[in-house]
């Protein structure tokens, strides 16, 4: 064995080049997977709408880049080339696009529209429109004569929304209703029945039971276009469907009818706002998926519209806070302008609202009222699977003038009888008790400009004062003394809320002022402006102010300007 192994081994040391070359020749292969991931698709809705407004249609006449959408057509209005916001091309919703934005109907006005919809993949597809308020927000002469003056604080004392009829189709792209296209609503519905207040008009699109397009249970198909269509009228809208696929443009044929002969002015002024949602779910692994599923759902959905009345330019939404309350389960929260809150749990909820005060002008007050779905106090029960709305109206209130301000007037030597006040010494324009011109030395101007009272030895001036309403009450004004008074001498301001201004009972001496101080007979300047917070008893009643001249002498008198009592709104 030793020799037959070395003998072995002699050979392959013998063949060594041999043995080298075969090493290298194994069959051998490498197959790499790199980069491997998960990425997540998208359902992603994107909605775009064709708008024709008494067969004129808005158009982007500009490029996409620079749009410039204006009304194109031969009707007389809307007028053609002026602008125009209810076409627009693919986008989201919630980026600030309309569906409706008219803002002067006349009776026989219509209107079609076709809403394209698209999605990245396979989606159910539901729609839900919520009319938010049917307001009479004006009343014209020729609407009195067939209609009640419009109330500020109703959101839903209109007529329009009565007056505007509705039809809704799914539609293959061209805007005309044709023979063979399937109705989404039922039939023509006004606007008030197809969403009455504090509800609204919800339908399956494509859900697992319908699809208003053809197959039935069958979902959007991804990157496929489809099309709704909607017609609508100031007046009677009746159907006249185009036949077969024969439908060109609205210009040309509609395939519906308008008649708004037999509506009088009741419509006048009215407005109304409504909401239209869209919404898309992926339809894979969501075989059962419903729109509207027959069982209760356990949610419910409560929106707030605020409606505001302000002539004080600068008043928005932005100034009001809007709450929803569940009540007792401390679930409140901040709520958007006409936003839809979902998934609310149902029970009994409170809508309210808290006035930023600090972002208002001073003295600004509102009357707020509740309405819609929520009764006067805000409250409101949502039942499952319920959508509806709450309104809060606010009507600013005219200001409340001071109940008393006045600088005494301007021009002559001296007012013997001065307006809106009880005076007395006599009326001589020397040491009396006047409204007097400024002059020189105690006479100079007062601060106030213009004339000052001038009261009189043991004089007085005297004025009733209504601050109903009122709270917080302040009294100010400018007083001079006299370079004759002594260093007893002095100016009393005073106020009562008994007898009358020549018997006044139950005095309070607000203030005492010396006429010389110190006593030597120099010229008195004019105060600065004084200011004294009133007593809170003073507070939503009526009162008396008095000024009186407390000296001994005939030619030692008080002066007095710039008086005015203020207070916030109660």
């Amino acid at each position: 064995m030793r020799r037959i192994i070395t003998g072995l081994l002699t050979v392959i040391a013998t063949g060594g080049v041999l043995a080298v070359g075969m090493t290298g020749a194994f069959f051998s292969d490498t197959e790499t997977s790199t980069n491997n991931a998960f990425t997540a698709g998208a359902v992603d809705l994107k909605i775009d709408n064709d708008s024709w407004y008494n067969s004129n249609r808005c158009t982007n006449v500009g490029t996409t880049e620079a749009p410039d959408w204006q009304w194109v057509g031969e009707a007389s209005y809307p007028v053609p080339g002026s602008s125009c916001d209810t076409s627009f091309p693919l986008a989201d919703l919630d980026d600030g696009f309309l569906f409706f934005n008219f803002t002067d109907l006349k009776p026989d006005d219509e209107g079609e529209d076709t809403i394209s919809i698209h999605v990245q993949n396979d989606a159910w597809m539901c729609m839900d429109l919520a009319l938010t308020s049917n307001d009479d927000r004006s009343s014209s002469e020729p609407e009195l004569e067939v209609d009640e003056p419009e109330d500020a604080n109703d959101a839903w004392d209109g007529e329009l929304a009565d007056s505007l009829e509705f039809f809704w189709w799914a539609d293959d792209g061209d805007n005309v209703y044709e023979e063979g296209e399937a109705a989404i609503s039922d039939g023509v519905q006004s606007l008030l029945d197809l969403a009455p207040e504090g509800n609204s008009f919800r339908v399956a699109l494509a859900d697992a039971t319908h699809n208003v397009w053809g197959e039935e249970g069958a979902p959007v198909p991804a990157n496929e276009t489809v099309y709704i269509a909607k017609a609508w009228c100031l007046g009677d809208l009746t159907l006249d469907p185009v036949a077969g696929n024969g439908g060109l443009n609205p210009g040309v044929n509609p395939g519906i009818d308008c008649d708004g002969t037999l509506l009088n002015n009741e419509t006048q002024t009215d407005g109304v706002e409504l909401n239209v949602m869209f919404t898309a779910i992926q339809a894979r692994h969501n075989a059962d998926f419903l729109c509207d599923p027959p069982v209760e759902p356990e949610t419910a959905t409560l929106t707030v519209n605020k409606i505001i009345t302000a002539d004080t330019e600068g008043i928005g939404v932005e100034d009001f806070e809007l709450h929803i309350d569940l009540d007792g389960d401390g679930g409140d929260q901040i709520v958007g302008d006409n936003v839809p809150t979902t998934g609310l749990t149902p029970g009994n909820y409170n809508v309210y609202e808290v006035i930023l005060e600090a972002g208002l002008p001073p003295g600004v007050t509102f009357t707020s009222t509740i309405g819609g779905a929520c009764d006067d106090l805000g409250n409101v029960t949502l039942n499952p699977g319920e959508n509806l709305v709450c309104t809060i109206t606010n009507v600013e209130n005219a200001p409340l003038p001071p109940p008393l301000e006045d600088n005494f007037g301007t021009g002559g030597v001296c007012v013997q009888n001065i307006p809106g006040w009880d005076e007395d010494p006599g009326d001589t324009c020397e040491h009396g008790t006047v409204s007097k011109n400024p002059g020189a030395g105690d006479d100079s101007v007062s601060p106030d400009g213009g004339n000052f009272a001038l009261i009189g030895n043991n004089g007085y001036i005297c004025r009733a004062v209504n601050a109903t309403g009122l709270e917080n009450l302040q009294l100010k004004y400018y007083w001079r003394g006299d370079t004759d008074a002594e260093v007893t001498d002095s100016g009393k301001i005073q106020y009562y809320t008994g007898g009358t201004c020549s018997a006044p009972t139950g005095l309070v001496e607000l203030a005492s002022h010396f006429l010389d101080n110190p006593d030597n007979n120099a010229t008195e300047p004019w105060s600065a402006l004084q200011t004294i917070n009133l007593p809170g008893s003073l507070n939503n009643v009526s009162f008396f102010i008095r000024i009186a001249d407390n000296s001994g002498q005939g030619n030692e008198s008080m002066r007095f300007d710039g008086v005015s009592v203020t207070g916030d709104p109660i």
